[in-house]
Parts: C-alpha cells; structure tokens; sequence
C-alpha cells in the first residue's frame, strides 16, 4: 500500500509595503481613527469659539444705537386759588355809579355766574363814576380779590380799588362806564326870570304967548 506523501503547507503572508526608498512601511494602529475624528472637532470648536469671539468683538466696536422712548409726564392742573373758599358767603354790596339803569344788576348777574351769590344791589350816592371803584375786607382771601378784580377789569374801562367797606359787607363795588358807553349828559341849567323891558318918558311941550 503506498503511502500518500503530504505537501507541507506553506503559509502565504503578503509581503509588507515598502515605502520610496525600499523601506517596509510602517502599520497603521487603530487609535488612529478616533484620533482623528477628536482632532476635527477640536478644530470646528476652536473655529466657532474664534468666530463668536471675533464677531462680538466686532458688536463692541459698532454698538447699535438705542432708541431712547419718549417719556410722558402727566400735568397735573393746579386748584383753583379760590377752590377752598365758599363764596356763598362772601357779601357784596354793588352801586350803581353811572345812573344808566340795570347795571347794577348786570354785574351781579356775573359775580353770581361764579358762585358769588349772596350779592345787594343799589343806587350810589353819585352818578358820575367814569371808573368802577371796589374795596375789599381785611378778612376777603387775595383769590377771591384777584377774581373779581379780573371780572371788573373785563367789565370796565377803568377799576381803581380803594379803602374802606360799609358795615356788614366784604366787597363793595361802585359801577363805572363800560367799553362803549359814554358819560350820561347832566340837565342845563334853567333860566329863573325873564327881564322885564324898560320904558323912558316921553317929553310934553307948553304953549308961549308973545305979548302985544
């Protein structure tokens, strides 16, 4: 029986990769791979992070500019001088000054137009004020003084103030001519007799007798 004679097995390895100059090369690890990877990544970090810096750098050199709103203050109006004062109880004598009849009247009418209610009226002593006259009371308020001597003034051609209030009384008021009105004329004066005509005597004539 013949024997079979095995071939020894030769294990073929390919033969190693030489570099230019004949040199084997050298084999890659396999650390390589994740190597690389981590080294993109930390060069796109580095980028962004260089971009971000560079571009908010950029904003701090050329700062937008702000739009300051406009602020709204609220006026408030201020009270009335007058606003704490009832000028129901303040007591005005008003004279008629120029003897045109109703004036009197219409100037408590506008006195009452602004709360002065508790007005007198009558007929002063003179009819020939030209200028309204008014006086007021040690106790009247400077805002009550201030108001009805801006209604005067916008009544009258003239207003003086002066001194002196009658008894039970915190303002008097004499009237005086308003813008337009004249003076009214005062009545002529009427003769008291008539002269009487004044009669000469005539002259009588006496015969002569002429002797014979």
């Amino acid at each position: 029986m013949e024997e079979e004679t095995q071939s020894p097995v030769v294990n073929e390895s390919p033969a190693p990769s030489r570099d230019f100059f004949g040199q084997p090369k050298p084999k890659k690890s396999g650390v390589a791979g994740p190597l690389a990877v981590v080294l993109v990544l930390l060069l796109l970090v580095g980028g962004v992070f260089f971009f971000m810096k560079s571009r908010s750098a950029g904003d701090e050199a050329n700062p937008e500019p702000t739009i300051q709103e406009p602020t709204i203050t609220e006026q408030t109006s201020s009270p009335s001088p007058t606003s704490s004062v009832n000028k129901s109880e303040i007591k005005i004598k008003v004279l008629n000054g120029t003897g045109t009849a109703g004036e009197a009247s219409l100037l408590k009418d506008k006195l009452a137009a602004v709360g002065y209610t508790d007005v007198e009226s009558g007929n002063a002593s003179r009819q020939d004020y030209t200028d309204a006259q008014v006086s007021f009371g040690s106790d009247v308020a400077q805002g009550v003084q201030d108001e009805i001597t801006t209604i005067l003034k916008g009544t009258y051609k003239g207003v003086k103030e002066t001194s002196g209030v009658s008894s039970g009384f915190d303002v008097e008021v004499i009237t005086g001519l308003r813008a337009g009105q004249t003076a009214k004329p005062s009545a002529s004066a009427t003769p008291t007799g008539t002269p009487k005509p004044s009669v000469s005597p005539s002259p009588s004539t006496s015969p002569s007798a002429s002797p014979h």
